[in-house]
C-alpha cells in the first residue's frame, strides 16, 4: 500500500514543480542497477498538523521526492533515510524516492537506508543534502542515490497538505 502511495505521490508531484530559475534546484546522480542524474527545480512544503515536511525535485518524467516524517519542522539537523513503511513507528526520519521513465516502464526506487541532512539559510530557504541506498518496489535491484538541493523556498501549509494521496499521521 506504501508503494502505491509513493507512486500517487510523485504522480502528483508532476504537476506541481515549478520552472527552473523560480526556486530552489536539485542536482542528483544515481548508479547501480540503473545509472542516472536529475537537474530539475525543487520545491518543498511543511505540512505542521501532520509533522510532514517535503522536498520535490521533478523534471519531464522523471522526479525525486524528500519526505521528512515526524520532525517538529524541517530544521537544521541529519536525518535517517528509512523505507516508508518504517517510517510508520520511527522517530524523527526520512523517506527519499526516486520516479523515472525507462525503455518500457516506470521505475520506482525508495530509499531503506543513508541520511538526508536539512540546513535551512538565514532567507529560510533549504538545503538538503542526501546520500541513501534505494531499491525498487517489489524487487531486488538497488542503487546508490545521492545528490543537493540548494536555495529550496519552504512553503508552510497549502491545500497539498490535505490531498488524499498525503500519507497521514
Amino acid at each position: 500500500m506504501r508503494a502505491i502511495l509513493l507512486v500517487g505521490w510523485f504522480v502528483a508531484a508532476c504537476g506541481s514543480a515549478k520552472p527552473p530559475g523560480l526556486g530552489g534546484s536539485l542536482d542528483a546522480a544515481w548508479s547501480g542497477a540503473d545509472t542516472g542524474s536529475l537537474r530539475a527545480s525543487a520545491t518543498a512544503r511543511w505540512c505542521a498538523e501532520s509533522r510532514f515536511g517535503e522536498i520535490l525535485g521533478v523534471r519531464g518524467d522523471t522526479g525525486i521526492a524528500i519526505a521528512v516524517r515526524h520532525a517538529d519542522s524541517l530544521a537544521a539537523g541529519r536525518y535517517a533515510a528509512v523505507l516508508p513503511d518504517s517510517a510508520d513507528t520511527a522517530a524523527a526520519s526520512a523517506t527519499v524516492g526516486l520516479r523515472f521513465l525507462g525503455r518500457t516502464s516506470v521505475t520506482g526506487y525508495q530509499s531503506d537506508s543513508g541520511t538526508v541532512t536539512l540546513q535551512p539559510d538565514r532567507t529560510g530557504r533549504l538545503t538538503a543534502d542526501f546520500d541513501v541506498r534505494a531499491r525498487v518496489v517489489g524487487s531486488v535491484a538497488l542503487i546508490h542515490l545521492r545528490g543537493r538541493a540548494t536555495g529550496v523556498p519552504l512553503v508552510l501549509g497549502g491545500d497539498e497538505c490535505t490531498a488524499p494521496w498525503r500519507p497521514s499521521e
